[in-house]
């Protein structure tokens, strides 16, 4: 909290700071400003508005809020966190096609080599019958 604090309010001397009666009004001040500070900060790079960036962060931080998470790691977020039943579908789509195609290639690669390797040597033994018995077969 205390990172944040010096983010947002960098270069603002105390008099500029307003008072602010309850704690919930000094929180939303807070953020507000830590928001726009890195607004400010991230430069020429604006792909997503400023509007859709923080209606996603409230979003994320809803869902966060929700599954008792209080700092953010992209591999604790759970497919339950989709919004629509469309959304949950198309992701165990994905999934079980990922899947799919990366068992297929594995298995493809290990029984090909397998089967290869043994198509390989009993045709050498084949032809190594086949040498042996021409040539007792011309002496």
């Amino acid at each position: 909290m205390l990172s944040i604090m010096t983010l947002a309010y960098r270069g603002i001397s105390v008099e500029d700071l307003q008072p602010l009666g309850t704690t919930a009004d000094r929180h939303k001040h807070l953020f507000d400003t830590y928001v726009q500070q890195m607004f400010k900060r991230r430069g020429a790079d604006k792909r997503y508005s400023p509007e859709k960036t923080i209606h996603w962060l409230s979003w994320l931080a809803q869902k966060m809020s929700q599954h008792a998470q209080s700092v953010f790691l992209i591999e604790r977020m759970q497919p339950s966190w989709l919004q629509t039943y469309a959304q949950r579908r198309l992701y165990a789509f994905s999934v079980g096609v990922l899947v799919g195609l990366l068992l297929g290639l594995l298995f493809g690669l290990l029984l090909g080599l397998l089967f290869g390797l043994l198509a390989g040597l009993l045709l050498g033994l084949l032809f190594w019958a086949a040498c042996l018995f021409a040539t007792y077969k011309n002496i």
